[in-house]
């Protein structure tokens, strides 16, 4: 499927995605399971479009559940390699740093002194480990005074003001971060 379309190497890419490693130990499968339920899914979809007849073996609930956990673990591992891509060739700026961090509370709220114009819900925060790599996640949640708001502009660029963000994937305070807009992003996407 993925070769007709040119991007069959993704899945070597996705393979080494740990929220998609992850999702693969939490429902207790493996890679083989989710490309062989792939082929029976689009197999089974055939018959039923294409014939009038039915399919004799009706998948139970607790396997269609299953199988559709592992789709939606696949297709989270692929937007987050596709995301990955088009940052590296947005990035990385340095007035996107986040330059003083706090903490980092739980592996998903980062505590840190906002060091950009504006964030909202919905822009990234990506995480650079000291080998280069990146890691993006959305932004959930931000916090100021302990009120939780949707977006955040200071007032002038001398403003020090202090956040806590919370992402969708775990991070650790010895990494760099970044704040990417998700309009940039998306207007990225389009591009690819």
């Amino acid at each position: 499927l993925f070769s007709n379309i040119g991007i069959s190497s993704i899945f070597d890419e996705v393979k080494a995605e740990y929220n998609f490693q992850q999702a693969l130990i939490d429902l207790s499968i493996t890679e083989h399971d989710i490309y062989s339920w792939l082929d029976d899914n689009s197999e089974r979809r055939n018959i039923i479009a294409h014939t009038f007849s039915g399919i004799d073996d009706i998948l139970d609930e607790t396997i269609l559940l299953t199988r559709l956990d592992s789709l939606k673990a696949l297709c989270e591992g692929i937007s987050q390699v596709l995301i990955g891509r088009c940052l590296k060739k947005v990035l990385v700026k340095d007035e996107m740093k986040i330059l003083k961090v706090h903490d980092v509370i739980n592996c998903n709220i980062l505590c840190c002194e906002l060091s950009i114009p504006k964030i909202q819900l919905g822009d990234f925060l990506l995480s650079e480990n000291g080998a280069g790599e990146y890691r993006c996640s959305e932004i959930v949640e931000i916090r100021v005074y302990d009120t939780s708001v949707n977006h955040v502009v200071k007032a002038c660029p001398t403003e020090v003001l202090d956040i806590a963000v919370r992402c969708s994937h775990k991070i650790k305070k010895t990494n760099n971060f970044y704040i990417i807009s998700s309009s940039l992003l998306s207007n990225e996407i389009k591009k690819e």
